[in-house]
């Protein structure tokens, strides 16, 4: 089964597409042997129900170089194969490629890339920031803990790239610029602007100067919270919006 999808599901001879390693996993959900979770996952003619490989659960693996099938471990029992210079036994990861800096975040419970010198990790929103985008990050309790609110992916354990904005809520990176190119341009979760469009505010001045409203609601006035800001304003009451 190990040579029969290696030979049909673009194995490479030292690990896969995604990770330069010495072994094969075996699914638990399907017992089936993949060069990596995500070829699990990707691989739609096993008939594997599971849409997400559980890597945690592994027990077994085999070695790529001498085929031995063995419990999880950093080298092979039989011919001495490292499997990888970087070896997570929480998450059963294996990789060759030490420039990627990765390391495994406890507060997360996932192994992450780029070097953890370089992160601070938020407990509250069980997210590892940038040092630099730590110190002004806004907290949401969380945070990737959740679906992505345009794609409904589960963030956690997505491998798409994420974009974190001012507000806390994040998304896939490609929902993110998805959302700037639509209509409101605004978060789907608490409708703070993503970016300030000095043309949309010109269209909607525009729209609300050319219709007028009827003499009897002309003078009315009502107060507004700013998404933005979350500040309170008494404002000059139209149908189409309202203009802190």
């Amino acid at each position: 089964m190990l040579s029969e999808f290696a030979s049909g599901h673009g194995a490479h001879a030292h690990g896969c597409q995604h990770y330069e390693r010495h072994c094969h996993i075996k699914a638990v959900c399907c017992q089936r042997f993949y060069p990596c979770r995500r070829c699990h996952d990707q691989d739609t003619e096993s008939g594997c129900d599971t849409v997400e490989m559980d890597r945690k659960a592994v027990q077994r693996i085999c070695c790529q170089q001498c085929g031995l099938e063995q419990l999880v471990s950093e080298g092979c029992l039989r011919c001495g194969c490292r499997f990888g210079k970087y070896f997570c036994p929480l998450c059963r990861m294996f990789d060759d490629q030490l420039s990627k800096g990765t390391w495994h975040c406890h507060g997360c419970g996932i192994c992450r890339v780029g070097g953890k010198e370089a992160f601070t990790h938020c407990d509250r929103c069980r997210v590892c920031y940038t040092n630099k985008r730590f110190e002004d990050h806004t907290c949401v309790e969380d945070a990737m803990g959740r679906d992505c609110p345009v794609c409904l992916e589960f963030l956690h354990t997505s491998t798409t790239a994420v974009v974190v904005p001012k507000c806390g809520h994040i998304l896939h990176r490609s929902c993110y610029d998805e959302v700037l190119t639509s209509s409101t341009g605004r978060c789907p979760v608490c409708s703070r602007t993503y970016q300030r469009d000095l043309k949309r505010i010109q269209n909607l001045d525009a729209m609300i100067e050319a219709e007028p409203m009827p003499e009897g609601l002309r003078d009315q006035w009502v107060q507004v919270l700013c998404n933005d800001c979350q500040q309170k304003s008494w404002v000059g009451y139209h149908v189409l919006g309202h203009k802190v």
